[in-house]
């Protein structure tokens, strides 16, 4: 039996490992479109409170612990389409036939309302690593940071850019 779990966080590992359980005998594989596997959600601002030497310490699995479990671990690896029909699956590089899939794709805001003409200035996340890496630089010149969404994240990087001695406005 072939597992295909699209997504490397919290949730994407979990499953990996709850059903390495359940199917000790079956092909479990992950695939992440992020370089990394295991990627903090809050490690860029893990990283700015000094908690991590760098982004690349901000991690709760690595794929060599995940390998030792028998799962196998796909990177850098978008998903492009899925038919569940057929029981396939596209990425970048190949398309999977799968008994089981899993999405456990997470969350990523974008708002097509902020009237940017290009989607690519607009990256609001700071929770996957490719995306940490590209705002760091932004994060440790701005003076002023302005945080939309006063949830969980919101409230945590607020809290950061003050001890930064970063000025921030909450919307």
């Amino acid at each position: 039996m072939k597992v295909y779990i699209i997504g490397a966080s919290f949730a994407g590992v979990s499953c990996a490992m709850h059903a390495r359980k359940l199917y000790p005998e079956a092909e479990i594989i992950i695939i992440e479109k992020n370089g990394i596997v295991g990627f903090l959600p809050g490690g860029l601002l893990l990283h700015l409170q000094d908690k991590f030497k760098s982004l690349d310490d901000a991690v709760f699995t690595t794929e060599e612990q995940l390998n030792k479990q028998h799962i196998e671990v796909k990177l850098s690896e978008p998903l492009l389409d899925c038919s569940p029909d057929k029981h396939e699956i596209t990425t970048t590089k190949s398309t999977y036939h799968y008994d089981k899939l899993v999405l456990a794709n997470g969350s990523e805001q974008k708002s097509l309302n902020i009237g940017l003409e290009n989607d690519d200035e607009w990256d609001p996340s700071f929770k996957n690593y490719d995306l940490s890496h590209k705002i760091l630089p932004k994060i440790q010149k701005a003076q002023t940071i302005a945080i939309i969404g006063a949830g969980q994240a919101g409230m945590e990087a607020a809290s950061t850019f003050v001890d930064l001695k970063k000025r921030s406005s909450s919307y």
